[in-house]
């Protein structure tokens, strides 16, 4: 009877994929096997929901990388006029006292890399007198332009920051001295205003004012760029009218609020 019902059990085992051997060391080892097995998948599993886990985080972090603006979506430039960009130096906007003169006809507003403004100047007579330009910087890009720097370039001669000439019979000693009174001022009229001065009573170098923040220009909106000549009072008298010449005044705008 105890055969019999061994018999019935190897069998059943056999069914069920067991192999009995006597002592049952080889079901042992075959269910060692299978546990194996079993625990070999699972880790399998583990490692593949982690090597996704890792590659969805992958493309996420890139999915958020920052756009830049290029040249083709990013542009501010100068004009004469305020709706739209015009660099016809006639439609300059010029206010001056009564016995100054302007030089207008030799502006050139350049839009090449930073935008600029050559050829600014004046004939002066005497102490008091002013000339005031104004322009207009036009943001025609898809971004919001940010001011970071004013430079006012020294004049032609290289060496100052203006440079001064007698007209017809004035002495070119007293032309000089008077040269020490001419004042440039740049003024760019944002929300924030931003200003660079040329003051010859001060410095005859290069002028430049950086380290410019919270100074926006939106999209498709212009502000102004206020350039006042001046012959301050008090300062020394020519003897007769002289001309005034300064460098090249230029703007830098960023896409990002942050010094540059």
């Amino acid at each position: 009877m105890r055969l019999l019902y061994n018999e019935i059990v190897e069998n059943r085992g056999r069914e069920l994929g067991f192999v009995f051997y006597k002592g049952g060391k080889k079901m042992e080892r075959d269910r060692s096997s299978k546990i194996i097995a079993i625990i070999a998948v699972f880790v399998a599993i583990v490692g593949l929901s982690l090597g996704f886990a890792a590659f969805t985080r992958t493309l996420v972090i890139q999915s958020s990388a920052a756009i830049q603006p290029g040249d083709d979506t990013f542009s501010v430039k100068l004009s004469s006029i305020s709706t739209s960009v015009d660099t016809t130096a006639s439609k300059i906007a010029v206010d001056k006292s009564e016995t100054a003169t302007d030089t207008k006809g030799t502006i050139a507003i350049n839009n090449t890399g930073n935008p600029s403004i050559s050829g600014l100047g004046a004939t002066f007579t005497k102490p008091g007198e002013y000339v005031t330009y104004t322009f207009y910087a036009v943001n025609d890009g898809e971004y919001d332009a940010f001011l970071k720097s004013i430079k006012i370039a020294n004049a032609t001669d290289g060496s100052h920051g203006v440079e001064c000439s007698a007209k017809d019979s004035a002495d070119p000693t007293m032309v000089a001295n008077a040269c020490k009174g001419i004042k440039m001022t740049v003024t760019v009229a944002t929300n924030k205003e931003a200003t660079a001065t040329f003051d010859s009573t001060v410095s005859n170098d290069n002028i430049t004012a950086t380290s410019i923040t919270k100074s926006a220009l939106e999209n498709k909106n212009s502000h102004t760029v206020v350039v006042k000549l001046e012959y301050l009072a008090d300062s020394a008298i020519a003897d007769g009218s002289f001309d005034v010449k300064f460098g090249t005044v230029s703007l830098k705008y960023s896409s990002q609020d942050v010094e540059v």
